[in-house]
């Protein structure tokens, strides 16, 4: 298809603990085209190139990355796939996100105790035609099955148009996601107006509720008005502050201490 680059993705397998391994098993193309601000063309860093792996308890393969073959080229979706017998064979790649009109990506996976998977990604839903924002929100997939699918709000809208741009806008490499026994354990990065604190680092327990319930209690999607980005953007930096103090008394005190830096 125009416009896709195309990379192969797959596994290398170990029965003895990585003293030998299998040569590839080859699991799909990677299709991905990366993330990009619709109104500026400006490209999101978002590891396009980088899928993420999870074990289940029972002792299934869960794939996940980001790849464009469900729009013909036009942008990146959450794709997934499955292997019930170690890694040998693989199931068809399946978009998974629920807003298939906006690029999701930069997906995490993880499995809880009981089985219950869940992907961790961030889409562009929110975002208006306002060219100076880039409003950004993170979602939690769950599911038991990979086919029916439960959405979780985790983090925003924020503004992605004020991450640091290195080669694009980029968050850095702090997100992912984890499970805890029954419960799971998203870390995940936002971007922050204030110039000397272009980011802050989120950590969250979340134990979802039923896919009814979740869809039922969902908000529809909306720009923030600038009293609530602000209000969002303080209690972040409360949040950031309070978890450093804890880890490092007098953490707040020395940085809020430091001068200035010059521009």
């Amino acid at each position: 298809v125009a416009g896709l680059t195309a990379r192969r993705l797959g596994v290398i397998r170990s029965i003895d603990k990585g003293a030998n391994w299998s040569a590839p098993v080859f699991i799909t193309e990677l299709q991905s085209i990366g993330a990009r601000d619709p109104q500026t063309s400006t490209p999101i860093r978002d590891g396009a190139l980088i899928p993420a792996i999870a074990t289940a308890p029972n002792g299934a393969l869960w794939a996940v990355w980001q790849d464009a073959r469900f729009s013909n080229g036009a942008r990146d979706a959450v794709a997934l796939s499955r292997s019930t017998d170690g890694g040998a064979t693989w199931s068809a790649p399946a978009a998974i996100n629920t807003a298939s009109n906006v690029a999701a990506f930069a997906p995490a996976i993880a499995v809880r105790a009981d089985g219950l998977v869940g992907v961790l990604h961030y889409d562009l839903r929110a975002d208006t035609a306002d060219a100076s924002t880039l409003l950004t929100s993170v979602w939690l997939l769950t599911s038991r099955d990979g086919v029916a699918w439960a959405e979780t709000p985790v983090l925003g809208p924020f503004d992605m148009a004020q991450a640091p741009n290195a080669r694009g806008l980029f968050l850095g490499d702090y997100f992912g996601l984890a499970a805890a026994g029954n419960t799971f354990l998203p870390l995940v990065t936002s971007a922050a107006a204030n110039t000397d604190n272009r980011t802050d680092i989120v950590s969250l327990r979340i134990e979802p509720a039923a896919a009814a319930t979740l869809r039922a209690r969902l908000p529809p999607s909306r720009k923030p008005s600038a009293l609530e980005r602000a209000r969002w953007r303080e209690a972040e930096h409360a949040v950031t502050l309070r978890l450093m103090e804890q880890r490092v008394p007098s953490w707040s005190a020395r940085v809020l201490a430091r001068p200035p830096r010059d521009n």
